[in-house]
Parts: C-alpha cells; sequence; structure tokens
C-alpha cells in the first residue's frame, strides 16, 4: 500500500489538530498562544509542500513562506516564557 503525498501531509494535519486537541483536553488547558502556534505550524507546513508539490507555488514563493514560518517559529519560541 502506497500513500501519496498529498494524503501523507493530509494524515500529518490531522494528526497535529487531533492531538493537539486531546492534549488540551487531557491537560486541562484551554487554547493559549502556543497551541496556536503549534497549529499554525503542523497546518502550515504541510500545506505548504503539498502546494509546492502540485506547482501551484513558485520557487521564490516556496521559499518566502518556509522562511516566513521559521522565523515566525524561532522568534517567538521564548518572549513569553518566564525568565529563569
Amino acid at each position: 500500500m502506497t500513500i501519496d503525498l498529498n494524503s501523507g501531509c493530509l494524515i500529518i494535519m490531522g494528526i497535529g489538530a487531533l492531538g493537539g486537541i486531546v492534549h488540551r483536553i487531557v491537560t486541562k488547558k484551554g487554547i493559549g498562544l502556543r497551541f496556536c502556534q503549534f497549529l499554525a505550524i503542523s497546518m502550515g507546513i504541510p500545506a505548504i509542500i503539498m502546494l509546492a508539490f502540485a506547482d501551484k507555488l513558485e520557487k521564490q514563493a516556496i521559499a518566502s513562506l518556509i522562511g516566513a514560518v521559521i522565523g515566525f517559529f524561532i522568534s517567538k519560541t521564548g518572549k513569553d516564557e518566564p525568565n529563569a
């Protein structure tokens, strides 16, 4: 059985969203900044990959989107954490 790229990306997106929601329910936490960031990463990167392999995005747009996602993720990692 083979899974094509789109199906694999959709599975990753579903697992990320469902896993995040289950985690929040089990730990009795609400939807906060970190959860929104996690969803943006777990849904955005597979969507960029799917569009890139479907030739719906040009190479320059792909590079810009991946750079923006990485910059967003890195810039927000320790900003809201308490100082140790």
